[in-house]
């Protein structure tokens, strides 16, 4: 199992700009499996650290869409730190596909990670993936309490 960050070259745990400085945003990360651990692809149980998600974050749900399929990759994972499993389990790559995660909202006190988790014991060379985080600041609302 090898854990392959691709967030590295990003800057660190920061909210992105936002057009009308509202709270809420999106993070998409395009995943190439050609391109993916120089090019030597993945393995069983690889972990490929997709997006941050800083603290006080609301992650109201995770999209994705697969661009181009993979006959090697019958199954993987989108979740987080604390569960693999949390926005998708068991998603198939074999065909050209679109869906979302059914979580009605997971509230990040901490900075985290959106992460694909494979479970195909293959090697994996092949297919293309974009996943989707639609996120909220929660900062925002700091202080409007009674």
């Amino acid at each position: 199992m090898a854990t392959i960050d691709l967030t590295a070259q990003e800057a660190p745990w920061a909210y992105p700009a936002r057009p009308g400085g509202g709270p809420s945003y999106s993070i998409a990360k395009l995943v190439d499996f050609s391109e993916v651990n120089e090019k030597a692809g993945t393995g069983a149980a690889d972990i490929i650290k997709l997006v941050k998600i800083p603290a006080n974050t609301i992650v109201q749900a995770v999209a994705y869409r697969v661009f181009k399929a993979s006959a090697n990759l019958a199954s993987l994972d989108i979740g987080d730190s604390a569960g693999p499993t949390q926005y998708a389990t068991a998603l198939d790559m074999t065909s050209i596909k679109d869906g979302v995660s059914a979580l009605a909202g997971k509230f990040y006190t901490q900075a985290d990670f959106i992460q694909l988790r494979q479970n195909t014991a293959a090697t994996v060379l092949t297919g293309v993936i974009e996943v989707v985080a639609l996120c909220w600041d929660a900062n925002a609302y700091k202080g409007l309490a009674a």
